[in-house]
């Protein structure tokens, strides 16, 4: 037989009838055990003995107020429910008796069974109410302080931890470092095995973090695959790469999803509070952000600290983007010509148009200089169209002035991945020779291999398009690249450009001759024309020549020029 629980009833009233008058009107009300106290020093101390389940308050009592007693009991009996009774009835005193935290208000001489019991039990209901709301309101907080998924400080508080231990940091001249961790490759995890093993996977990485900080370090989710480490109450800079490496040691031993070993690691940015550059928060998040990628540029699973050559670094490649930004870009952008020689009669059939950027402080710089970064900005498509138009309007320019047989038969322009994948790429190209008025044969596209790897089908029908518009493609730096035979198999390459590392080192008789010997039977086997790049001397020439090669590029006949040079050196003079 089950027992119903009962309530414990605590009536404080300095008054016996007041209390006998009470307790005779509670002793209908089932499960109902009460207990007395005439005064606040005798409420205090019972309720420090027992729970209690309802306390019934008096207004007045000798050693003290009700309201401030109610205040105390609500500190030592959060759950009780509290009724103030009281023998006369003001709004002031009703409203301050809620206000000190008493669920309802009763007058002594409205004190029946009846009332009482719905006293009691709307008190108690309030309370439940109060309860709920609490409870839910510690949820909300805790989901505003927390990350959902693995339970640690989420950024909200991790950035006003921060804040405060930076003001702390400055006011005492302590130590500061903050540790911004990404995991590496964990996209591919995310996306092989799931978004829920991903899941999985930040709750166990999440635990292994957690045993190799410090009690005194703060670590907490960013969102994503990012975590991020305060590390404060250091002794030396170092103590903040201990740290990073303790992090990088607990991802060693591989981490069972599901039963499956799965293995990854982590690449950390560090900085630390200076005068200099990390003095600041926002300076010290975005500098351990900028440092951890350069601790995954570097190979990753590794740590590397915001430094002075990095910061420089930073610096340049920030002034390069503004650089490039800038409106006036294109007044400073230069094409230069390099020739393409016939091996057999040393004649120029061709030229390669390459970029270079008389930039107004550091002078004439090279693709190598500026090219990967406006790649990274998204400005190759605007810069290779420039680039296009300038050499097929001075190849026409040339074959009007000097005639189609004194003047190159070809321009050869370079594409970036970026224009590849361009969706107006091929109207781009029929565009520009319109309205240059120069025939699709005369223009030959270069890929790099490094920039057929992305979706390599897709590629195929664009590059095939652009064959049938009888635009030659060749394939540049060949053998330096992923898979060489594979592109020749798929995209419909008619040029191979052998690069120039190979024949820089011919002679030596060794296995790179033989590799580039086999590259050159290779293409003429399959009836490709071969473009030997880095002639630089006359053996490279008696070289290339003896053994098959279409062109030659280099050097030896001359580095790349401006179009008023390429003319003075190479061309004869104008046709009438």
């Amino acid at each position: 037989m089950s027992s119903v629980k009962h309530l414990d009833v605590l009536v404080i009233d300095d008054s016996v009838i007041d209390r006998q008058m009470i307790r005779r009107a509670v002793a209908s009300i089932p499960d109902i055990v009460v207990v007395e106290a005439s005064s606040c020093a005798d409420a205090r101390r019972i309720a420090s003995e027992m729970r209690l389940d309802v306390l019934l308050v008096d207004c007045n009592l000798p050693d003290g107020s009700g309201l401030a007693l109610i205040r105390s009991l609500k500190q030592s009996q959060p759950e009780a429910a509290i009724v103030m009774i009281s023998s006369h009835c003001e709004d002031s005193l009703v409203g301050q008796a809620l206000d000190a935290g008493a669920h309802d208000f009763l007058l002594k001489d409205e004190v029946t069974s009846t009332r009482l019991g719905r006293a009691i039990r709307q008190a108690q209901h309030r309370y439940n109410i109060e309860l709920q709301l609490k409870k839910r309101t510690e949820v909300i907080k805790r989901m505003a302080r927390e990350d959902s998924l693995t339970g640690l400080a989420n950024r909200y508080t991790f950035e006003k931890i921060l804040q405060s231990s930076y003001a702390r940091a400055i006011r005492e001249n302590k130590r500061l470092a903050v540790l911004f961790i990404d995991l590496d490759d964990f996209k591919t995890i995310n996306d092989s095995l799931g978004h829920h093993v991903g899941d999985f996977l930040l709750k166990e990485v999440g635990k292994r973090f957690k045993t190799a900080v410090r009690e005194s370090d703060m670590l907490a989710r960013l969102g994503g695959d990012e975590f991020v480490v305060l590390a404060t109450d250091m002794e030396h800079d170092d103590e903040a790469a201990h740290v990073a490496k303790r992090i990088l040691d607990v991802l060693i031993e591989p981490i069972l999803l599901y039963k499956k070993p799965v293995t990854i690691s982590s690449s950390i940015g560090i900085s630390v509070l200076d005068e200099s550059h990390c003095r600041s928060v926002e300076a010290m998040m975005r500098c351990a952000d900028i440092a951890m990628y350069r601790a995954k540029k570097n190979g990753r699973n590794q740590y590397c600290f915001y430094s002075e050559a990095l910061h420089n670094e930073v610096a340049r490649k920030a002034q390069l983007e503004r650089d490039l930004r800038d409106p006036t870009l294109f007044d400073h952008l230069r094409v230069y010509y390099q020739p393409l020689m016939d091996a057999k009669t040393q004649t120029v059939v061709g030229v390669e148009a390459l970029i270079r950027w008389e930039h107004p402080l550091r002078g004439l710089l090279a693709p190598f200089a500026f090219i990967d970064h406006a790649e990274t900005i998204g400005m190759m498509p605007v810069i290779g169209y420039w680039v296009l138009k300038t050499a097929v309007a001075q190849l026409h320019d040339w074959q009007v002035r000097y005639g189609i047989a004194g003047a190159p038969k070809k321009v050869s322009v370079n594409l970036s991945a970026t224009q590849l994948h361009c969706p107006e790429l091929l109207s781009t190209i029929k565009n520009t020779l319109e309205e240059c008025d120069l025939p699709p044969e005369c223009l030959e596209l270069e890929i790099t291999e490094h920039a057929l790897i992305d979706d390599p089908e897709a590629l195929s029908s664009t590059l095939e398009a652009i064959v049938n518009h009888q635009v030659s493609l060749s394939l540049d730096d060949f053998g330096t690249g992923f898979s060489s035979m594979q592109h020749i198999h798929l995209f419909p390459i008619q040029v191979l450009k052998i690069d120039k590392s190979f024949l820089a080192t011919q002679g030596d008789e060794g296995a790179q001759d033989r590799l580039l010997l086999a590259m050159i039977q290779f293409a003429r086997t399959l009836e490709l024309t071969v473009v030997a790049e880095g002639v630089e001397t006359k053996e490279h020439v008696a070289f290339c020549v003896e053994n098959g090669c279409d062109l030659l590029q280099g050097y030896y006949y001359a580095q790349p020029l401006s179009a008023g040079d390429f003319e003075a050196q190479f061309l004869d003079a104008p046709s009438d």
